[in-house]
């Protein structure tokens, strides 16, 4: 909370894939479902099942990103 997925992830080429998916979809203008994977500092690995969508203000224009993610590692697996 209150970080950035930067600051949260210690394999910062995870971080930057994550950011670029962010990236891309505040571009697109198009919410999207995707599965991104990260690994954490103990080793553990996990995929996260994320919907995201573009945040816009009150004249459409795309201010930022909302999304949600939810751990799927067990279900993959």
């Amino acid at each position: 909370i209150g970080k950035t997925d930067f600051e949260f992830l210690e394999h910062k080429d995870q971080a930057i894939a994550v950011m670029e998916n962010d990236r891309r979809i505040m571009e697109s203008g198009q919410a999207q479902t995707l599965e991104e994977e990260v690994s954490f500092p103990d080793g553990r690995k996990a995929v996260w099942f994320s919907t995201k969508a573009p945040f816009r203000d009150a004249n459409g224009e795309v201010i930022g990103l909302i999304g949600s993610s939810i751990d799927i590692s067990d279900r993959k697996e």
